[in-house]
């Protein structure tokens, strides 16, 4: 009864959780006179930064914006502020003492985070919730690229991204990824591109089944995998909802311990106009490349003409002789290791 009674009366209520007010970046120097400093892009800023020395500026220009620190030590920079439209914030002076980031919080008229943290290569982690304030953004292109130390993914960093449509070269040398989480771009259902998207990741072993299930708008897939060397497997069904794909041009092109795909890969992917470069330096088995040949084949009349296909160095058997002969009947083009 008296734990009902405190129920009635709202003695037990939920935390309230603030959303942050600042986007706190943890940076270090290592002697003095070292610099970090951001970049704003869009239009009329009116963005305040906390150098974490005592100085605070506010800014109301784009362009580059740094701080020379007088001293060796730790420090936290923290932003707040807005933009009338078209804004971006890249941490692009200094980004190698960049250590650790806070969930970034509404930042009003901020609509990209192009190259945010483009070689933040100091930064191992990132934390769960980090883009969730600011679902109005639409570009997330080279926002990790060259994060080499980053060792992991949240599986919900991009959820409230809705309206995001570019993912291009988003992990691109993330040399410290080892997998990717399951569900990343589930929410994601507006995305036209992961051009270079995983490329050099080349720790990278795993991909989960149904990375892409839901982004059904992709148009490109360029080099998306390019230069995984340590990938062994792909998921079936990897690709079968990207029904609108265009190019698939060096997807998996360098994944040189790549030796076997699902024959169903590309079956659903009929708009392709070209997968130029998608297997080169790589060795697919005769069995794996020639049934990949066959499940194309099985619905050549629904693909287009003249498209190229390149298998790298992978050899054929007489039955994926067949398939291959169907498919340059469409004006195919061909580049691979030849019959078996």
């Amino acid at each position: 009864m008296a734990i009902k009674n405190r129920l009635q009366f709202g003695f037990f209520k939920q935390p309230v959780i603030e959303p942050p007010s600042t986007w706190d970046i943890g940076i270090t120097t290592t002697s003095s006179n070292e610099t970090f400093g951001i970049q704003l892009n869009g239009t009329s800023p009116n963005i305040t930064v906390d150098w974490g020395d005592g100085t605070v500026e506010t800014f109301t220009t784009t362009g580059d914006k740094t701080r020379t620190y007088a001293s060796a030590g730790n420090y936290t920079v923290k932003i707040s502020g807005s933009f009338v439209s078209n804004g971006n914030i890249r941490l692009n002076n200094g980004q190698s003492r960049v250590q650790s980031t806070s969930i970034i919080p509404t930042i009003p008229g901020l609509t990209s985070f192009l190259s945010c943290f483009f070689n933040c290569t100091s930064l191992t982690s990132i934390p769960s919730g980090l883009f969730d304030n600011n679902p109005q953004v639409t570009d997330f292109n080279g926002c990790f690229s060259g994060c080499t130390s980053l060792t992991s993914i949240p599986s919900d960093l991009f959820a409230n991204n809705t309206a995001v449509t570019i993912f291009n070269f988003c992990f691109r040398d993330c040399t410290s990824l080892t997998s990717i989480p399951a569900g990343l771009f589930d929410n994601n259902t507006a995305v036209t591109d992961f051009n270079f998207c995983f490329f050099n990741c080349n720790q990278l072993t795993f991909i989960p089944a149904g990375l892409f299930a839901n982004n059904t708008a992709v148009i490109g897939f360029d080099a998306c995998f390019r230069g995984c060397n340590s990938l062994t497997t792909v998921p079936a069904g990897l690709f079968d909802n990207n029904t609108a794909v265009l190019t698939f041009a060096g997807c998996f092109q360098g994944c040189n311990s790549l030796t076997t795909v699902p024959a169903g890969l590309f079956a659903n992917n009929t708009a392709v106009i070209t997968f130029i470069f998608c297997f080169v330096n790589v060795t697919l088995t005769t069995q794996s490349y020639s049934d990949l040949l066959i499940n194309m084949a099985s619905n050549a009349a629904s693909r287009r003409n003249f498209v190229q296909f390149y298998g790298g160095n992978s050899k054929y058997n007489l039955a994926g002789q067949t398939a291959r002969q169907t498919l340059q009947a469409k004006n195919w083009v061909f580049n691979d290791g030849g019959l078996a």
